[in-house]
């Protein structure tokens, strides 16, 4: 058996920081750089430092006096502090023989007393208690005050806790005593409540010989636990994290190998709580690199961190380095006045959720340094922690901190996106090893990670591969994003994307004013509410992931979901939860069908015509021609499925043979893709001469038939290598706003010989045709997939909004006479990628096709008749199951 036991597999060198990418404390006159060689422990480096820095901060808040500077506090009365906050763990820690002799025996005598703490209190009083907990040799336990009694008697539990200090206030108070009832229910020992210290008992207390910190030193070692913190609980219970003590200093060293020296820098921590990763590695940074902890005044009650009150506090504490979750930063940048302050800071940093895109691309066109913070609590920090200058509108990408040894793991049917997989190295190591990669010992992240398109050392989150939905059609839909954007919605507390396995996506919302979703008439009203939200989404989303009206299921007030401690929704368990009503969307869509509509009384060719037409123009959103298309006006395989089912319940309402019914095909309205051939197909159907499916002959004569109807007499191929290839091109490329599209306009743009680029492409799905539209389209994705915006404004880009299926493309006559008179290169590259779609489908395309071999045939270019080049999918080869390839068709 693998031992995967991380305490074994821990770095034990550290390297020579002044070696190190960025030397910290370099010009300050307060801090001295402490031995971080791994000489002494992190309680012992404040020990240090209350000797070598004394007048060196490590708190500093606002004054109550708006017109005096911030207070700080500096290293020799935190260190006393400690010294308070250790005696008072002491005297009040009691351990029952008993209790203590198991526990022993457990660890074999090598496992000090874990102390939790479930608390909600200012930074600096439980900053100090936790460092007091550790200057006695014992293991601090911070647990998130957003679990649910189960999970923290679950915690309580694994980590074996013999104290756990709560604070007084009833919520808190409450959450404590059921955790304990369940532990107690369930035949577990359960720790002793403490009140929660403050800091007036720490910091304002007098002075006692017997809080001298060196007189309580316990056992403290760098091979020793000396933390525990817990997982978010995603997808099942918290887990109890250990770490041990040089894992957790080498947090401390992360800076060093960024690109800012942040000491004497106050970094605003007032929203980050201890409990969190994003807290506690403010524990390690003052002492190893002299960066400050801005934070609230350390009063009780608590100050409650709201995005005003931050702000201002952020503003006292002259903060230089912002250092939040999201929420916080979308809610500044709604007010322009914020924006002078914003643009004054070394940088603005995130972490724990993705950034609103406007709002980076706001602040990072303002000039601002935007980073994202990624990391995990089982290992620290992955993302480079500072970078010294901003990245623009690339702000989402970070550089992984180069003392990392990773490993990117590609996935299938994602292309560019990793799984990041960080190994156990001599100077390195995750707090958790799960698995073994190359014969190394290894964390697996189950993050998904994004490359940076030309900068292979850049990446920016994608997502969790736990999290991806694989629709039944192999379809992938990556549900962060989508997600973010809804909640954008006021009326939206929490949504969770849903659909692996199935056929089509759906989203669970809970409403920020909670109703009986059994009303139907409330149902509805909400979900009109947030649909402009919805529609956002599905503008952003690919098609085979867009949300329908019908797919929204409102959570019950009676069955609230369950959120982790960074305040995110457990998604598994919330999605197990809701398993039910689920599975009771998918059946009500399945068998959906329009029962009001009324049946012919005489199934004539005439009135079966109409019947389908209503059946089909109730669920389009627009009118369709009888014999148009309708998977070109919009219909996708819900709507699809709509329809059939329509037809199904006619039949049985009409007594057909339950075996006609059942043998009416899937796929039904894909090959019969008009009104009229559907219409053909139901009257052959109650007729009794309805063939089901098509023959593989029958596929063969639509092809040829396709073939002869498109095809272009007396055009003859060029000989490849007739033309000249000395000249400038001007290219006119179709499809430029998908993501391949993107790419093969910016490699244009940056060729030299390329001196204009008509960019065309249909109107977008709300009809809008405007030139300024398909400009902004372009941008969007641009700035989506990474590539450089700059090239869009090079003056060489014509943006051209026309359809291929009408003559001359639809445009005014002058623009069409002037790309037959300037195009020499067409690349056409718009396709409609729809594997449920059957051949007659694809006509508008073929005429499109069709209507391009036309327009090179009439091109009065001065380099002659225009190279076409056809962007095909590779994957229609892998249907020839022979050994010698296909032949060509001239077409």
């Amino acid at each position: 058996m693998l031992d995967l036991n991380p305490l074994d597999k821990t770095s034990r060198q550290f390297e020579d920081v002044a070696q190190l990418p960025t030397l910290q404390g370099v010009h300050s006159s307060t801090f001295h750089r402490p031995p971080l060689d791994g000489s002494l422990t992190v309680p012992e480096l404040f020990a240090w430092h209350a000797r070598n820095s004394p007048n060196h901060p490590v708190f500093i808040y606002p004054a109550d006096d708006e017109n005096q500077d911030a207070h700080t506090i500096c290293y020799p009365e935190v260190y006393k502090a400690i010294g308070v906050a250790a005696k008072m763990v002491k005297n009040s820690l009691k351990l029952g023989a008993e209790h203590h002799a198991r526990l022993a025996l457990k660890s074999g005598g090598k496992d000090a007393p874990v102390i939790g703490i479930l608390a909600v209190a200012d930074t600096i009083s439980y900053y100090t208690l936790i460092l007091g907990i550790m200057h006695l040799g014992f293991t601090p336990f911070p647990i998130s005050t957003r679990n649910s009694a189960l999970g923290v008697a679950h915690l309580l539990k694994k980590a074996e806790v013999v104290q756990l200090y709560v604070s007084n206030d009833s919520a808190m108070q409450k959450l404590a005593h059921d955790a304990l009832r369940h532990m107690k229910e369930s035949g577990d020992d359960s720790p002793d409540i403490i009140n929660m210290v403050h800091s007036t008992q720490l910091y304002h207390s007098k002075h006692d010989p017997e809080s001298d910190p060196e007189k309580l030193k316990g056992n403290m070692s760098l091979d020793s636990i000396t933390m525990i913190l817990h997982s978010s609980g995603s997808t099942a219970f918290p887990k109890p994290i250990k770490f041990l003590g040089r894992n957790f200093l080498k947090w401390g060293v992360l800076p060093y190998y960024g690109e800012v020296d942040i000491c004497d820098m106050p970094i605003a921590c007032h929203s980050l709580p201890m409990f969190h990763a994003m807290g506690t590695i403010n524990i390690v940074w003052p002492v190893c690199t002299g960066s400050l902890v801005a934070c609230f005044a350390p009063v009780h009650p608590p100050v409650l961190p709201t995005p005003d009150v931050f702000f201002t506090a952020m503003v006292k504490t002259k903060s230089q380095i912002i250092y939040c979750v999201p929420a916080f930063i979308e809610a500044w940048a709604q007010k322009p006045e914020n924006l002078p302050i914003l643009q004054r800071l070394k940088a603005v940093v995130y972490g724990g959720a993705p950034l609103n895109k406007s709002v980076g691309d706001l602040l990072a066109s303002a000039g601002l340094t935007v980073t994202p913070f990624y990391g995990l609590t089982e290992t620290g920090s992955v993302s480079m922690f500072v970078p010294n200058k901003s990245h623009g509108d690339e702000w989402a990408y970070f550089k992984i901190s180069p003392q990392l040894d990773f490993k990117m793991i590609p996935q299938q049917g994602l292309e560019n996106v990793f799984e990041p997989i960080l190994f156990a190295t001599d100077t390195f190591s995750p707090h958790v090893v799960n698995t073994i990669v190359d014969g190394r010992p290894a964390y697996a992240t189950s993050d998904l990670l994004e490359a940076h398109p030309t900068s292979p050392n850049m990446f920016r989150v994608f997502g969790r591969a736990d999290d991806q939905l694989m629709l039944s059609t192999g379809e992938k839909t990556n549900p962060g994003p989508l997600e973010s954007i809804l909640l954008q919605d006021p009326h939206v507390s929490a949504a969770l994307m849903f659909g692996r396995g199935r056929f089509q996506n759906g989203i669970l919302v809970q409403p920020t004013k909670p109703f009986d979703p059994n009303d139907e008439v409330q149902l509805a009203a909400f979900r009109n509410k947030i649909w402009p939200s919805v529609r956002k989404v599905n503008n952003y989303a690919p098609s085979h992931s867009r949300i329908f009206k019908e797919m929204i299921i409102v959570t019950s007030p009676s069955k609230p979901l369950e959120f982790t401690p960074k305040g995110t929704p457990r998604r598994q368990v919330c999605i197990d939860a809701y398993t039910p009503e689920i599975d009771a969307v998918y059946e009500k869509v399945k068998d959906s069908s329009q029962p009001e509509l009324a049946l012919p009384t005489n199934w004539s060719e005439e009135s079966t015509l109409t019947f389908v037409r209503k059946a089909v123009l109730n669920i389009l959103p627009d009118d369709v021609d009888v014999d148009d298309d309708i998977f070109q006006h919009g219909c996708d395989s819900l709507q699809a499925t709509w329809i059939r089912n329509t037809l199904l319940h006619a039949l049985r309402v009409s007594n057909k043979d339950q075996a006609v019914v059942h043998g009416v095909p899937l796929d039904v309205v894909y090959e019969n893709p008009s009104i009229r051939s559907l219409a053909t197909f139901m009257f052959n159907t109650m007729a009794g001469s309805a063939v089901n499916g098509v023959e593989p002959e029958l596929k063969a004569a639509q092809m040829l038939k396709l073939v002869e109807k498109y095809k272009l007499s007396g055009v003859s191929v060029a000989p490849v290598g007739s033309r000249s290839t000395h000249h400038a091109d001007v290219v006119l490329l179709t499809g430029t706003t998908g993501r391949f599209g993107c790419h093969i306009l910016a490699q244009l743009l940056a060729r030299e010989d390329v001196v204009r680029v008509y960019a065309f492409n249909r109107e977008n799905a709300d009809g809008d045709g405007s030139v300024a539209t398909l400009e902004r389209r372009q941008i969007d994705a641009f700035k989506t997939w990474g590539l450089d915006e700059q090239l869009l404004r090079s003056g060489r880009v014509v943006y051209v909004v026309g359809r291929l299926d009408r003559q001359s493309f639809g445009l005014e006559r002058p623009l069409y006479e002037e790309l037959l008179k300037e195009v020499d290169v067409v690349i056409h590259n718009a396709w409609r990628v729809d594997f449920n779609l059957k051949l007659p489908s694809f006509e508008p395309l073929f005429l499109g096709i069709q209507n391009l071999l036309k327009f090179c045939r009439e091109s009065r270019s001065e380099q002659g008749t225009p190279r076409a080049v056809f962007v095909s999918s590779g994957s229609s080869a892998f249907t020839n199951d022979k050994q010698t390839p296909w032949g060509r068709f001239q077409f």
